[in-house]
């Protein structure tokens, strides 16, 4: 008996959960299957391709012509699509290298477990039978230094490369470094925000160990191919051959979404269970703080219903609410899966995506933003490049980093060498430069939330410590689910409870800005909009909050909390005066670059002037995070988007005031008479070509600011 289409199956769900006239399921489509692209014919080792066709039995791709190709010419090349697809062309490209080439080596970065595990799986598929045989390894922290230091690719997280790879380099893992001629780096595009900063640190220092009779040759997997040339030139200094892989076959896939309000977790678990009762694979993708919540709806231990912040191969994609600020929907899209469905919260964008949910494709491929310049991250890395090798004055000025050094020599961080060239290393009493270390901040490691048992249900951005996670504060931001009961701020920690009542929080401050320097402005509908480095100070002082069916109160914090960084910002001159009370204003723009972008709400922090009548649009990291830079290019494009999400949400309780406020000075602006034609709004994420963004950021070495902004007291 042939089993029911899944699209069938939601579309009957939706047909019992009836409101009155209106369906649950907003918008549905099936986008029409594809044949692919074959070769007959592949320029690979023998016994590669016989190994290929043995575990895919399939054909070889137009794609992976033109990417050895590129290879074969030492060129970067960079593969965009879903990442299982792009993962077997990448690991067949670094075998077929490694055949060629019996001494050398490979090392393969990836951001985490899962994407190490799918890549050391297709690896040992296709490995296992080659001769000479190329032994692959995952470096874990336990992972034997002779084992790994044998392998031919060394398959590693940048923790992994930072503290084992790159610190030991001349000692343990002399005999791996003496053999790298190849360098891929798999999801590249999960690196966003301060986590490019530090990738490009990671990147010139391995680039600078590596033999120096010929550098590494790059590659590279991604999902989103939005700005994805500017971003890995800016990241290695190198311009890139960017290809998109969709020349494989897919079936026909189903997509669509489903409104499920303040039941999204519920209905959520409702529909894995019904699509799982069918015989599909389904996978529920969740933020990792809602994913106990969730299991406890399902309430069955299957191995084919899955839930976690990942991607993996299924038959059905289920995402808990909109995946703001990531690229997971788009590699969901563009998987084999045959249904991808979205179900809807009430978050301020998913109110807007409900309005218009068939505008959800063009929402799911974000602009990758990152920050190759942040001078706090660039000084950890050039201290540690310098414990790992003299840095010598030719480098020095390469990465245009003078200042730098001359800071850090003043504060005697740096130690010049009695030797014929110049050169630096760390001074020996100096503290550790390779301490702490965490991917995704800037020398404070995450912040840990538990939960009144003391289990580690979730990690936290430190940034957002303060503004999000006061006492009382619901968690996740502006969904709810858990009470912040306790934050210990030695330790870095919060300890939550589940919150039946489903409250949500909106942090209540005080802003003070002031501006370091200007360092462009223009004319945009007749205001003047800028980009600079600012110096904010931030106090949390209270909160507004809401329960269903509760009206909106606000609680004021017994212990105000107060926050003071240096960072890049977008402002704009606002054409009417508005009341700052709690600085609520600019909260839909914030919302706007999430559905635009890579970046998350947590990423952008807006603070009014009410003086000057100027809204600033901070990065929230120190130092900078990518955000402003891009904004500043593009504010007249997100704008609208920022209008539409503040007008979905004028009836929201907790985002009331916000939406009322932003679409006040919106309103005024955007009726105003544009002052040049806008893009497209999506298709101006990458203004300029890969060879002027390589000029424009010179080297990858964070350096555009140069001297580094004393972190505050």
């Amino acid at each position: 008996m042939t089993r029911p289409l899944p699209l069938d199956i939601v579309r009957q769900l939706a047909r019992q959960h009836m409101r009155g006239e209106n369906s649950p399921l907003l918008w549905a489509e099936t986008r029409p299957a594809r044949t692919g692209e074959r070769i007959s014919h592949l320029p690979v080792q023998p016994a590669l391709a016989q190994a290929w066709v043995q575990v895919y039995t399939a054909p070889f791709w137009r794609h992976q012509a033109q990417a050895h190709a590129t290879l074969r010419r030492g060129e970067p090349v960079a593969l965009t699509g879903d990442l299982t697809t792009t993962g077997r062309t990448l690991c067949l490209l670094l075998l077929d290298a490694l055949l060629i080439d019996p001494p050398a080596a490979g090392v393969l970065l990836v951001p985490d477990a899962e994407t190490a595990h799918l890549h050391l799986t297709i690896l040992h598929d296709l490995a296992a039978g080659l001769t000479p045989p190329v032994p692959v390894v995952w470096l874990a922290e336990d992972t034997p230094v002779r084992e790994a230091a044998r392998a031919r690719i060394l398959i590693t997280t940048p923790e992994m490369l930072h503290l084992r790879l790159l610190r030991h380099w001349d000692r343990a893992w002399q005999r791996l470094w003496s053999r790298l001629h190849y360098l891929a780096l798999a999801h590249a595009d999960s690196f966003c925000g301060v986590a490019a900063a530090h990738l490009a640190g990671l990147l010139l220092r391995t680039l600078r160990l590596a033999p120096s009779e010929t550098l590494p040759t790059l590659l590279a997997s991604l999902v989103t191919p939005n700005n994805a040339d500017a971003m890995l030139a800016a990241l290695s200094g190198f311009a890139w051959r960017t290809l998109a892989v969709a020349d494989t076959p897919r079936t026909a896939q189903a997509v669509g979404v489903w409104q499920a309000g303040s039941e999204r977790l519920r209905e959520a678990a409702q529909l894995a269970l019904t699509l799982r009762g069918a015989g599909y694979r389904v996978h529920l993708i969740c933020a990792e703080l809602e994913r106990i919540p969730l299991l406890g709806h399902i309430g069955t231990d299957d191995a084919h219903l899955t839930a976690g912040w990942y991607v993996p191969p299924a038959d059905v994609h289920i995402f808990v609410g909109y995946p703001a600020g990531s690229a997971l929907l788009q590699h969901a899209l563009v998987s084999p899966s045959s249904m991808c469905l979205v179900v809807l919260g009430n978050a301020p964008h998913e109110r807007v995506i409900a309005r218009q949910p068939q505008n959800l494709v063009q929402f799911s491929a974000p602009i990758w933003i990152g920050s190759p310049n942040n001078a706090y991250i660039a000084r950890q890395h050039l201290l540690c490049a310098a414990a790992e090798l003299p840095l010598r004055y030719s480098e020095v000025q390469a990465w245009h980093a003078d200042e730098m050094l001359t800071r850090l020599e003043r504060d005697q961080q740096l130690m010049r060498l009695p030797e014929a060239e110049i050169a630096w290393q760390p001074v020996a009493t100096a503290d550790d430069p390779y301490e702490p270390f965490d991917l995704h901040t800037i020398g404070t490691p995450a912040v840990e939330i538990y939960d009144e048992y003391q289990t580690l249900l979730d990690l936290l951005d430190p940034i957002a410590f303060d503004r999000w996670g006061f006492r009382g504060a619901a968690l996740p931001p502006l969904r709810g689910g858990y009470r912040v009961l306790e934050r210990d701020e030695e330790r870095g920690t919060l300890t939550v409870r589940a919150d039946l009542h489903r409250h949500k929080t909106l942090p209540l401050r005080h802003c003070e800005i002031n501006v370091r320097d200007e360092r462009d402005s223009r004319l945009m509908r007749g205001q003047i909009t800028g980009v600079g480095r600012i110096i904010l100070d931030e106090t949390i002082y209270a909160y507004r909050e809401t329960h269903p069916g509760g009206s909106p109160t606000e609680q004021t914090l017994a212990n105000p909390l107060n926050m003071r960084w240096t960072a890049p910002a977008a402002w704009i001159n606002l054409p009417l005066r508005l009341k700052a009370t709690g600085q609520l204003i600019g909260w839909s723009v914030a919302t706007a670059i999430a559905l635009l972008t890579n970046q998350s709400i947590l990423d952008c922090v807006p603070a009014y002037d009410a003086g000057l009548s100027r809204l600033y649009l901070v990065d929230a990291q120190p130092g900078g995070n990518g955000l402003s830079v891009w904004l500043f290019d593009h504010l007249e494009q997100v704008l609208p988007l920022a209008y539409d999400i503040a007008l979905a949400s004028r009836n929201d309780a907790l985002f009331e005031p916000v939406a009322r406020l932003d679409m006040d000075w919106l309103l005024a602006l955007l009726g105003s008479t544009p002052t040049r034609e806008p893009d497209p709004l999506l298709a101006a994420s990458a203004p300029l070509s890969p060879e002027e963004e390589l000029l424009r950021h010179r080297l990858s070495l964070p350096t555009v600011l140069t001297t580094p902004p004393t972190p505050p007291a």
